[in-house]
């Protein structure tokens, strides 16, 4: 599982990457790649088996046309996508809602957002830090993404 953590200005996601109770090693979960008809870069990240992340972001970065939208099998699944600098959710059935608040996805998401509630200040990086250190499945370095609007 991972965390990802969403502060209204900087999405952050960590690193490590495990199958049941077993760590398999650490990639980055959040892509950043640039979209032609955006002003903005775009970015996207996703929670759920290592496959499913993979195809989501593909069909995020190929403009997430439903027509040829990728089979999610994973029911834990969870993506978010950046673009334009409005940040979208997509659960197994890749259908987006835009997100206006802080929130957080993933294993480790219930500490992140206790922490972007109780600590003054506190953003989505220090949230996935917080969260690596109360969640077996979050840890990692944390990658992040501040939109610029």
């Amino acid at each position: 599982m991972t965390t990802i953590a969403w502060d209204g200005k900087v999405l952050a996601a960590d690193r490590l990457v495990s199958s049941g109770d077993t760590l398999v090693g650490y990639e980055k979960k959040l892509a950043v790649f640039d979209m032609t008809l955006c002003v903005y870069k775009g970015v996207c990240a996703g929670t759920g088996s290592v496959d499913d992340i993979a195809a989501f972001i593909h069909w995020i970065k190929k403009g997430a046309d439903h027509i040829n939208q990728p089979t999610i099998n994973d029911e834990d699944f969870m993506g978010v996508a950046i673009i334009n600098g409005i940040l979208m959710e997509y659960g197994r059935g890749l259908h987006g809602n835009r997100i206006k608040y802080k929130t957080a996805w993933g294993g480790g998401s219930d500490f992140a957002i206790a922490y972007m509630d109780l600590v003054e200040g506190g953003g989505a990086v220090g949230a996935v830090k917080y969260a690596a250190t109360r969640h077996l499945g979050t840890g990692g370095e944390v990658d992040s993404y501040e939109v610029m609007v």
